[in-house]
């Protein structure tokens, strides 16, 4: 991941989870899009949401769909929106930026099989 980004840098997010919480948005109750996208392949994936009535960003993930050592940027448009870089400024602990920069681990439980969480909230 680039230290020159202008994104918030989160900390490392499980790889094996079903649902990872992104942030909030000021647009309460409205449908967005939100692109996960991996820098190193420019793999681009798009899920379409709705936001909850605090503006928080949740996005259904099938555990295994991201890779480890890869570099990726989140980002959140409306769905209204005319064009991918009409971003929506996210929040996470008081930083607000209009992308996420993150990496995904792999998890091991003690019984050295991968540990799957159902939800996964971004920190930095």
């Amino acid at each position: 991941m680039s230290v020159c980004t202008d994104c918030i840098k989160s900390k490392p997010v499980a790889r094996c989870i079903t649902n990872l919480i992104v942030g909030t948005i000021t647009s309460l109750n409205t449908a967005v899009y939100v692109y996960i996208t991996d820098l190193t392949t420019e793999r681009e994936i798009r899920y379409s949401v709705t936001s909850s009535a605090a503006g928080l960003i949740t996005v259904p993930i099938t555990p295994q769909r991201f890779s480890e050592d890869h570099s990726y940027e989140i980002r959140v448009t409306l769905t209204t929106a005319a064009n991918v870089e009409m971003r929506q400024n996210i929040t996470i602990s008081g930083e607000v930026a209009d992308c996420v920069a993150l990496r995904f681990e792999t998890i091991w439980a003690n019984d050295n099989t991968i540990a799957t969480y159902t939800n996964q909230t971004l920190a930095v």
